[in-house]
């Protein structure tokens, strides 16, 4: 499933409280991403640099890779 349809399934964009919508939107990219083990389509990416999440992307990526290495 790609985060786009993922996002959609959740029904992240029909949250209408600012503060809700930007906290669902962060945990749902971030629990996708850790179930693809950091491993996603160009599509994915670009939906999270659509949404402004690339730097917490690469960030969470760093951490699993740290976390794998032990």
């Amino acid at each position: 499933m790609s985060l786009r349809k993922y996002l959609e399934e959740n029904k992240i964009d029909q949250i209408e409280d600012d503060q809700e919508f930007a906290e669902a939107e962060y945990d749902a990219v971030q629990t996708y991403c850790k179930n693809c083990a950091y491993i996603i389509t160009d599509d994915d990416f670009d939906v999270i640099e659509s949404r402004g999440l690339e730097e917490s992307f690469i960030n969470w990526k760093e951490e699993y890779e740290e976390r794998e290495l032990l």
